[in-house]
């Protein structure tokens, strides 16, 4: 497999994304670091391209007003979310 390479974030979408960061955060609990926005905006992506917006803020607006918003939420934490713990892995049982 080819490695991927980032493409350059310009200043707006990541203005755009640090939104999307917060407001995911407030909303969820689920924080991304600065470190971390490439991978929030690869997760996004796949959402993006479903709703047929064509930005990070017009995804934000979405989320925040849109009539589907509520809908929206649940889908993007199928997204977000990781489907496996590791909690009990470690413990005697």
């Amino acid at each position: 497999m080819a490695a991927r390479t980032a493409r350059p974030v310009s200043a707006r979408r990541r203005a755009s994304l640090l939104l999307l960061r917060d407001l995911i955060h407030e909303r969820t609990g689920i924080y991304y670091d600065d470190g971390k926005l490439d991978r929030l905006a690869e997760k996004l992506t796949t959402r993006l391209a479903e709703t047929d917006v064509e930005s990070p803020l017009d995804y934000y607006y979405l989320l925040k007003y849109g009539e589907t918003a509520e809908t929206e939420w649940l889908r993007l934490m199928d997204v977000l979310a990781v489907p496996e713990t590791y909690f009990w892995r470690g413990m005697d049982q």
